[in-house]
């Protein structure tokens, strides 16, 4: 199949479990400018294989180039990869479990020449039973830009977060529901970053609406 669709062109192939498609588009970021078409040339591309194997587990892999993705940083391109496995499952009468591991890396190569490569880890967890849902994840990423340095890239800080969180549904029609709930946060700060972002482990904690469509 075929799907053109605002600066995308994508093509798949579906062969029972399994699931190819390519894809060649815009990749930049939009500008200021929010309610007109943007007419840049399909110049980046990327590739993504799924294959589900069961009923209850979906893996998938990805690959990409992005043309100068970045407004503020013209000339610089990107790769991205990416991976992740999901599984969802009832695992007793009325419970759902749910979980995800994922993995992406971003690499370019900057003004000196140099290949810069940076990676992200995710594992996420849910457990529903009726209206309620508890969940849980955990994420590291290596990140460059959480200090100003005067636009060039600085060195690669490592951070993380755990955050715990529930969240309790109130059906409100037939096929709409309203969820009221929140989480708490723990972050992981290297030494290099602490004086700027408040100490080793700052805290967080968010409260939040959700609307469903079931």
């Amino acid at each position: 199949s075929t799907h053109i669709s605002c600066g995308v062109v994508t093509a798949g192939l579906v062969l029972d479990r399994l699931k190819a498609e390519v894809s060649r588009f815009n990749g930049r970021e939009p500008d200021q400018h929010r309610w007109n078409i943007e007419t840049a040339p399909l110049d980046s591309t990327s590739v993504r294989l799924s294959w589900n194997p069961t009923g209850t587990v979906s893996l998938q892999g990805s690959w990409a180039h992005l043309e100068e993705p970045e407004q503020l940083e013209p000339g610089v391109d990107q790769r991205r990869w990416s991976a992740s496995a999901l599984w969802a499952d009832e695992i007793a009468p009325g419970w759902k479990a749910a979980g995800t591991l994922a993995w992406g890396r971003k690499s370019i190569k900057d003004h000196h020449g140099e290949r810069l490569t940076d990676d992200a880890y995710v594992a996420e967890g849910s457990l529903k039973n009726g209206p309620w849902t508890a969940f849980a994840r955990g994420e590291i990423t290596e990140n460059r830009e959480l200090l100003e340095t005067g636009g060039e890239h600085g060195p690669a800080f490592t951070v993380g977060k755990v955050s715990l969180g529930g969240i309790r549904d109130f059906k409100i029609a037939e096929r709409l529901a309203v969820g009221v709930g929140g989480l708490v946060a723990v972050n992981f700060v290297p030494e290099g970053l602490r004086d700027e972002y408040g100490g080793s482990n700052p805290l967080g904690a968010m409260g939040f609406l959700r609307l469903k469509i079931e």
